[in-house]
């Protein structure tokens, strides 16, 4: 076979063809996971196909393979999304200040960092340990890198040059390990490993595109050809048949993959449209779930009372029941008395002696009686001042609980609706029929109170994230602050060269009003003795041509 680029390296197209059937399955995978399963044995190109109409090299890829890692190649990446600024907030923070430790350690141990790196260490480093992973990151992108002044200025001006789009400055790396700088830092570092990885990628790949695999075929096929025809052939079917067999196959997988490909657009287009459709839907949904959402509320809030109402009820049929249970032991208690009275009455004589002391049983109860019936009366009085005493406190209460009941109003409290009642009644209504109901219960200090704890402390961890949120504010502002500093600085200096170069421009303006005044001076004297010389000149040509008119005469 003259191809040598296909006879003598089998087993690297195979392996490469290998690579993108696997590609192409995983590409099955995930376009298909939520629809139609497809035909898994389907044949997949392994190369996208070349629009070329010859096999000339294209000399403008071969050029652009020259490897570049300067670090101004670097810098102009800075449109690029990688390490795009997050606002993450709470756990997801958390979870990319993480994702970002595990992300340098892991590239640090690949590039044989000399010290030891945990993610105890990164959590909440040392200036030290920041600046040695920092200039070991930095000699990655350029190792000549010249530091001509201290890490706390170089480290913010090196970032400024690669366009980094997190803001580090002298001041927040001196307290680099704080609560407030180092998520900031570490997203800048994470940034920078991206970019350091992305970097190592491109160069990677940068020699396997199928330019590569078109210009080897090209080369190879010119050399056999010219072989052939140092050695007298004229005639190159053979190899352009077996050139133009080799395209065919790569041309039908690439047709194949193409048409794969499309049904899977279509099927995915129909999915989006089915979902578009759907999505209309959304609206009428999410205000139907807010009304059922609002009515599951005020049942539940029924529920809870009527619930209440019941468990009150059955306490109070239970005392009742005890009471009468109490009643009908004293009542059999008496009848039995009663009974055996009567019986003895009957069995015994009634004498004078017994007579009398009747009487006197009379006369002791009556007087019994009426000590009662005072007792009775005094308890009336009582209950009558006890009656007033309850009115006079329920009418000093009552304008407390209706200022109670605004101010809860106010701040949304009430009704359970509202939006920080979170569906539990925190009104209080108390009105006169319900100073005489046994049944009327509120429980301030067990249900009212308790929940207005736990809203205060929800309040209170509302009023933390703030907290915390205006430190990172007032960080920020630091920041543009210092940034304002500098531009003032940079101003300042600015009019003092503006001021220098003004004082230099009038002394030069003054040292050449000087020089016009010296010329202009000596001018002058040359006028005055260009106009005596003319006078003088103009006597003696008189006297000459008086002299000359008297020898003619």
């Amino acid at each position: 076979n003259p191809l040598r680029s296909i006879q003598n390296k089998p087993g690297e197209w195979k392996q490469r063809n290998s690579m993108n059937e696997a590609g192409t399955k995983r590409r099955q995978t995930i376009t298909h996971a939520a629809g139609k399963p497809r035909n898994s044995n389907a044949p997949r190109a392994s190369y996208a196909p070349n629009p070329r109409n010859s096999l000339a090299p294209n000399v403008s890829s071969r050029a652009s393979l020259a490897a570049n890692s300067s670090r101004a190649s670097l810098s102009m990446r800075r449109q690029s999304s990688i390490g795009g600024r997050f606002q993450a907030k709470g756990n997801d923070a958390r979870k990319q200040s993480e994702a970002n430790i595990r992300k340098i350690i892991e590239f640090l141990s690949s590039r044989n960092y000399p010290s030891h790196v945990s993610f105890k260490l990164l959590a909440q480093p040392t200036v030290k340990d920041f600046h040695d992973i920092t200039i070991f990151l930095i000699r990655e992108i350029d190792a000549g890198y010249e530091w001509k002044a201290a890490p706390e200025e170089e480290i913010p001006k090196f970032f400024r040059q690669i366009h980094c789009p997190f803001t580090l400055n002298k001041s927040s790396l001196r307290s680099v390990g704080s609560i407030a700088t180092w998520p900031t830092v570490l997203q800048a570092l994470g940034w920078l490993v991206d970019l350091l990885n992305y970097n190592l990628a491109e160069q990677d790949s940068r020699f396997q595109s199928d330019d590569d695999l078109h210009q080897k075929l090209f080369f190879d096929f010119l050399s056999v050809t010219y072989q052939q025809f140092l050695q007298g052939e004229n005639s190159y079917d053979a190899l352009e048949a077996e050139l133009s067999e080799f395209f065919q196959e790569r041309n039908s997988k690439v047709s194949e993959s193409i048409a794969d490909i499309s049904s899977e657009n279509e099927a995915m287009l129909a999915e989006i449209q089915k979902l578009k459709e759907e999505s209309k839907k959304i609206p009428t949904m999410k205000k139907k779930l807010t009304d059922l959402t609002c009515d599951c509320r005020k049942f539940q809030t029924m529920v809870s009372e009527w619930e209440r109402h019941e468990t009150q009820i059955r306490e109070r049929n239970t005392a009742l029941s005890e009471k009468l249970a109490d009643a009908n032991e004293q009542l059999e208690t008496v009848q039995k008395e009663q009974q055996f009275v009567l019986a003895k009455l009957d069995k015994q004589e009634m004498k004078s002696e017994d007579v009398q002391r009747l009487y006197s049983d009379r006369s002791g109860l009556q007087q019994e009686l009426q000590l009662v019936m005072k007792h009775h009366q005094s308890l009336q009085v009582q209950s009558v001042e006890l009656e007033q005493q309850l009115q006079s406190a329920f009418d000093n209460v009552q304008p407390l609980l209706h200022q109670y009941n605004e101010t809860a109003t106010e701040m949304k409290l009430i009704p359970s609706t509202a939006k920080y009642a979170e569906g539990y009644s925190f009104e209080i209504d108390l009105r006169p029929r319900n100073l005489h109901d046994d049944s009327y219960t509120i429980e301030i200090k067990k249900d009212i109170k308790l929940n207005i704890m736990k809203l205060r402390e929800t309040f209170k961890l509302k009023l933390v994230e703030q907290d915390e949120k205006r430190i990172q504010l007032q960080h920020l502002l630091e920041q543009e602050t210092e940034k304002l500093q500098d531009k003032q600085e940079e101003g300042v200096e600015s009019q003092r060269q503006l001021e220098e170069a003004l004082r230099q421009s009038e002394a030069q303006k003054k040292h050449v009003m000087e020089e016009y005044q010296e010329y202009q001076g000596r001018v002058n004297q040359l006028r005055e003795q260009t106009k005596r010389l003319a006078e003088s000149s103009q006597s003696d040509l008189a006297d000459a041509i008086q002299a000359h008119q008297t020898i003619e005469k």
